[in-house]
């Protein structure tokens, strides 16, 4: 989950990251299944045989940004809606930092949930427009119901002056909440 800070209001995106997206992002068909290819790619321990390139031009290309997007729950920045400059690609947001750009639909029935649909090597912020700087980063398991870990927490915020939102505090865990807030205390999270 990135949270955003749009102006002096918080808002949040909710993105489901699959093993499945990894092979699509490189532009590769795989031999193995998409979790074992996952799994390899992150042990540096793949092999030619495992996958067969679609276009060697665009998989080279997307192979420069893949291992910043692996870190995504650690490096992303910005996030903002996308202005689809120049390429037609269907995404509505788009999320990074200076080296990457992944591109996000959004889910019809909820506007704050996403899955990844590509990736750009571009600066995030000559991507979407407005840009909002990301202010936290959590993640859960994606069998999970409660985010249970923080993996990014801006130090240009003072997160005692914000109010995070009730839909948004419900989907962590007091740990997590008590961590990117410590002054909430146990009688405001009943409230």
């Amino acid at each position: 989950m990135f949270i955003a800070k749009y102006g002096k209001k918080i808002t949040y995106y909710k993105v489901d990251f699959k093993t499945s997206n990894f092979s699509h992002f490189l532009g590769i068909k795989t031999k193995i299944t998409p979790d074992d290819f996952f799994q390899r790619a992150v042990a540096g321990k793949t092999k030619a045989n495992d996958f067969i390139v679609k276009n060697k031009k665009y998989t080279a290309y997307k192979l420069d940004t893949i291992f910043d997007a692996v870190a995504i729950h650690k490096n992303a920045k910005v996030i903002g809606d996308f202005g689809n400059q120049g390429i037609k690609i269907e995404a509505d947001m788009g999320l990074g930092n200076v080296t990457y750009t992944m591109t996000l639909r959004r889910f019809k029935k909820d506007l704050n949930y996403c899955y990844p649909v590509g990736i750009l090597k571009s600066d995030v912020r000559n991507e979407v427009f407005p840009h909002s700087p990301i202010i936290a980063i959590l993640t859960k398991n994606i069998k999970d119901r409660l985010y249970n870990k923080c993996t990014y927490k801006s130090k240009n915020i003072n997160f005692n002056e914000i109010h995070i939102p009730k839909e948004l505090a419900a989907v962590m865990t007091e740990e997590v909440l008590l961590q990117i807030k410590p002054s909430v205390g146990k009688m405001q999270l009943q409230e």
